[in-house]
């Protein structure tokens, strides 16, 4: 059986090992913990301070009346990105292990599409909910792809 990226990574850094049947269900559950995206370098912010940065030039930009509405609003984008990411960690590793296929695009479509989905109930609409599905999926899927075939943005060119 082969795991997944995320789950590699999740499993190596936990201290305990999982017995060989219950490697699946171990795995998962400690999948659900993990809050970041899976790119191979360990160094992406997680979505815990993409939060944080939001809150911030949201509480500069429109200033609130009061030190606990900048609280509340900064505790609410933080919750907000780490749930997230929390549901797009988990969604791409259970994913992959149901499909038994731990590189391949689509659990990283699924992840990002499972993350459109709290986006919408969120915010009680299922439009925003079926656009961020889509355009989230669609962005996690792109960024796994780009990242295997090294796609560039930006950079010097190669010569």
């Amino acid at each position: 059986m082969r795991l997944s990226a995320c789950s590699l990574t999740v499993f190596s850094a936990a201290s305990s090992r999982c017995s060989s049947s219950a490697t699946r269900l171990c795995t998962a559950a400690k999948c659900a913990f993990a809050s970041r995206i899976w790119t191979g370098d360990g160094e992406d912010m997680s979505h815990e301070e993409y939060g944080l940065v939001g809150s911030a030039y949201h509480i500069v930009a429109f200033q609130p009346d009061t030190a606990i509405q900048a609280v509340l609003r900064a505790t609410n984008a933080t919750v907000t990105m780490a749930s997230l990411g929390a549901i797009f960690g988990m969604t791409t590793c259970l994913a992959a292990q149901a499909r038994d296929a731990p590189d391949d695009p689509l659990n990283y479509f699924l992840g990002g599409c499972a993350s459109g989905v709290f986006l919408g109930a969120r915010t009680h609409s299922a439009m925003t909910g079926t656009t961020a599905c889509l355009g989230l999926g669609t962005l996690a899927m792109f960024t796994k792809v780009g990242k295997a075939e090294g796609w560039r943005l930006t950079g010097p060119p190669r010569m």
